[in-house]
């Protein structure tokens, strides 16, 4: 489960870092 979240949220969490 928590591999399926970071690889789908990965990318996700990157760009919303980039967007701070």
């Amino acid at each position: 489960m928590m591999m399926m979240f970071v690889y789908r949220g990965g990318s996700v969490v990157a760009k919303s870092l980039e967007s701070s």
